[in-house]
């Protein structure tokens, strides 16, 4: 799902650059891996009898740990780059192409994010009122971060004052908060 994700959102560079290596190698969409682990963890313990929120918290507890150590390889790579900028923050990294300028660090604050996310979820695992809970503050943070940092790139394609990346990252809010709503409305019921 996540390689999908990535000739969908890299269609320029793809096109651009046809190569087998291109094709194989142009980096895994995290959109891909967060909705396979998620529907993973939705739909698997159904199968097996499980509860599902309790499967849901215990991805939505490794999903940002993931995304800190895969956002290494990132900056590692010169992907997800930020854009170019003279103002406070730059720093002096390349894009994908090796072009070396002072840059938005979106794949360190990319790290960032999903470092304190895991540790904010680990400490607060125990504080939840729902089963499910610990997936919907992380959709939710996640979200609200990703829209934060993806207005920095300089590698996403602009829909209007929005990049496709921001659109996803709402999202994600909006599905954070959706559930969140059903299962408050659901919980004042009893």
């Amino acid at each position: 799902m996540g390689m999908l994700n990535t000739w969908l959102f890299n269609i320029r560079s793809i096109i651009a650059d046809p190569s087998w290596q291109r094709l194989l190698f142009s980096g895994w969409i995290s959109y891909g891996g967060i909705l396979g682990a998620l529907s993973y963890a939705l739909l698997f313990p159904k199968i097996k009898e499980y509860d599902s929120g309790k499967t849901l918290d215990i991805v939505a507890l490794v999903l940002p740990l993931f995304e800190g150590v895969y956002r290494i390889g990132c900056l590692l790579n010169g992907c997800c780059y930020g854009k170019v900028t003279t103002g406070y923050g730059g720093v002096f990294l390349p894009d994908v192409l090796g072009q070396w300028a002072m840059r938005y660090p979106t794949q360190i604050l990319y790290t960032v994010l999903g470092f304190g996310l895991f540790f904010m979820l680990w400490l607060t695992r125990k504080n939840i009122r729902f089963e499910g809970e610990l997936v919907v503050r992380y959709l939710v943070l996640y979200g609200v971060g990703r829209l934060s940092i993806d207005g920095l790139r300089g590698d996403l394609m602009n829909l209007g004052w929005l990049n496709l990346h921001q659109v996803l990252d709402m999202g994600l809010i909006i599905i954070g908060l959706s559930i969140w709503y059903v299962v408050a409305h659901k919980m004042t019921k009893r």
